[in-house]
């Protein structure tokens, strides 16, 4: 009951948008009921997600109810490039904006962005993970996500770290937000080759190396030299001056590379917080073999580049992440996930 009361006066604002009609019927109105019903389905997972918020406990079915919502959506092809899903993506980034501009005395924020985007946030270092705007919208006017709210989230970040040239990972506009204001954007030799304000790092076998933040924080890191098929893809694990280590996989996927991604206990630091892709090869093991404390998993709903039966859905996630050997917690858009030692 609370929540019908509670969602009554969003589903009129909903409904009343540029309709100015009898609301009651969409009678040879194909796209006015599908936009209305996307528009109540993203009012309806706004208010799940923001009070049944990310933890490693088991998920409640409210939140999996919500998640599994966005899987309709985004398997939606006749969505692919609504300005309806662009409008959704910018308010949670708003919600990650405006978390990130409040102070952090303490612990490790974890936010999962667009796509397998992340930031993570320490008292001393704001770091950025393949922070991608998504493909463009139907009229052509902008990405999924704005580029004033990528540009912003650039602002909030010291330092980003690109694993692998694809451009789903890989935004030459979200670079620029970078090194335009002289912030480091490390990435393999690959990516943006002839980019002299990016850092180009890969060698063949396990390196260390220090990063210098914009804000002057040294971070050290362990990279394994990983592939997606042919590319190269780099896997950093970064440690921050205030001692947590955290790491993306990327898009690894190789099988030759198995050996060495599963055998890697006491070659890296024991990592905190690991974000893998959902369709990792041998998920469980991988994450052990990182020394992986939490779990989230990224790259789920990827639309445009991807067709439904590779847009990786939650439910499939959840799935996967059942009976799991290691604290986890699935996460979508513009959610946040709090870590103390």
């Amino acid at each position: 009951m609370f929540r019908r009361i509670a969602l009554l006066p969003v589903i009129l604002v909903c409904l009343s948008v540029s309709a100015k009609r009898d609301l009651t019927y969409f009678w040879q109105d194909k796209d006015g009921i599908i936009n209305a019903q996307t528009e109540l389905t993203f009012e309806l997972v706004n208010e799940i997600i923001n009070t049944d918020t990310p933890s490693t406990d088991a998920p409640t079915q409210a939140r999996k109810a919500a998640l599994y919502l966005l899987d309709q959506v985004c398997h939606d092809t006749r969505l692919d490039g609504s300005p309806i899903v662009a409008n959704f993506l910018d308010g949670r980034m708003k919600q990650v904006l405006s978390d990130l501009k409040q102070p952090l005395k303490k612990g490790m924020k974890v936010y999962k962005l667009y796509n397998d985007g992340w930031i993570i946030r320490t008292p001393k270092v704001t770091i950025g993970w393949d922070i991608y705007r998504g493909r463009m919208v139907k009229d052509g006017t902008r990405h999924l996500m704005s580029d004033s709210i990528a540009s912003a989230l650039a602002d909030e970040c010291d330092i980003m770290f690109l694993t692998h040239n694809h451009p789903d990972h890989v935004d030459p506009f979200v670079v620029e937000c970078f090194t335009s204001k002289g912030k480091p954007v490390v990435a393999p030799d690959e990516i943006l080759s002839d980019n002299k304000a990016v850092t180009h790092t890969r060698k063949e076998e396990i390196w260390k190396e220090t990063f210098k933040a914009a804000n002057g924080a040294k971070l050290k890191a362990t990279i394994i030299p990983g592939h997606q098929d042919k590319l190269q893809n780099n896997i950093y694990v970064v440690t921050t001056p205030d001692g947590y280590t955290v790491s993306s996989t990327g898009d690894q996927w190789l099988k030759s590379d198995l050996d060495m991604v599963l055998n890697l206990k006491g070659k890296v630091p024991a990592v905190d917080v690991l974000m893998p892709i959902c369709w990792a090869a041998k998920l469980p093991e991988m994450c052990q073999s990182f020394g992986a404390k939490v779990v989230l998993t990224g790259h789920e709903n990827e639309l445009g580049h991807h067709t439904i039966d590779h847009r990786e859905a939650y439910w499939l996630s959840y799935n996967k992440l059942e009976d799991f050997p290691l604290p986890n917690c699935l996460m979508t858009w513009g959610e946040c996930f709090n870590y103390e030692k």
